[in-house]
């Protein structure tokens, strides 16, 4: 389905020839960076000694010699950080916009907190974390519209997975080397016998209902494969969702469609994009 549309829109080849450009500087730089010979500074300006900061690159680069192999796997790490904050973002004022009553809320926090817009480091990290309505606000984003629809994984050896086969799907699964697993959160995130019959229903309050299970509740997925970018991209949603929640008062739904209609890019976004309004403060309490 993917290359049909390709083979018609022939832009996408020239962004990606921009894109493996940009990132080849950066890994042919590290490649020699971290080369037995030693740090060699070939660009005229200023090169940092990679034993002096831990930088994710020249860490990789000293596993990974292969520049092929290690342009995808820099990509496979910024590309998912970058547009699952940004998707992020635009599902949660989607929501916002439809459901109007939080934005008050989220409102009333923001102002409480002792935070100078101009002084941004008056506002630390355990502040930010502190905000639960705002982490509810996004794990319930996460859980109805989440930026991430589906995950492969390639089985390494023989495996068999506790559940899944037979009738009922309470079997074991024989899993093959080489066998392709696709995981589908969005079906864990919408079961009604996980989260009740109001599954489908944007309800922030469940998450004062009590805990979870991990694994009832997957947006970065789990285990040893869990996204490393997890706490900064709460940490940038929270932070955004805090300034516009203090500049404007209300939010409005401006697109006749109410549902969100999805599109599948490197994640999951609106394919209407995000039509709303924002009221801007009447006086100069904030």
């Amino acid at each position: 389905m993917l290359s049909v549309r390709y083979y018609f829109d022939k832009s996408w080849a020239e962004s990606y020839k921009q894109l493996y450009a940009f990132v080849d500087a950066h890994v042919n730089r590290a490649l020699e960076l971290t080369s037995s010979s030693g740090i060699e500074k070939k660009s005229p300006g200023p090169v940092e000694d990679p034993s002096q900061r831990y930088i994710l690159l020249y860490e990789m680069a000293k596993e990974i010699r292969d520049p092929i192999r290690l342009r995808f796997e820099l990509i496979n790490i910024f590309l998912p950080s970058h547009d699952t904050t940004a998707a992020l973002l635009s599902n949660i004022f989607f929501q916002l916009a439809r459901h109007p009553k939080y934005w008050a809320q989220l409102r009333e926090t923001a102002l409480a907190l002792p935070f100078d817009p101009s002084d941004p480091a008056t506002l630390s990290f355990s502040a930010l974390k502190s905000l639960l309505l705002f982490r509810y606000i996004i794990q319930e984003t996460f859980r109805t519209i989440g930026p991430v629809g589906r995950v492969f994984r390639a089985a390494r050896k023989d495996t068999t997975l506790p559940r899944g086969g037979g009738p009922d799907g309470k079997a074991p699964v024989f899993v093959s080397k080489g066998t392709t697993i696709c995981s589908l959160p969005y079906h864990i995130h919408h079961d009604k016998d996980i989260w009740g019959d109001d599954a489908d229903d944007f309800r922030p309050e469940r998450w004062a209902e009590g805990k979870r299970n991990s694994w009832e509740y997957v947006p970065f997925l789990g285990g040893p494969r869990i996204c490393p970018a997890q706490q900064q991209v709460l940490l940038q949603a929270t932070y955004v969702l805090l300034r516009v929640v203090r500049e404007f008062e209300w939010i409005e739904n401006k697109d006749e469609v109410v549902e969100y209609v999805e599109l599948q890019r490197m994640a999951i976004e609106s394919r209407r994009g995000v039509k709303i309004a924002l009221g801007p403060v009447q006086d100069n309490s904030k």
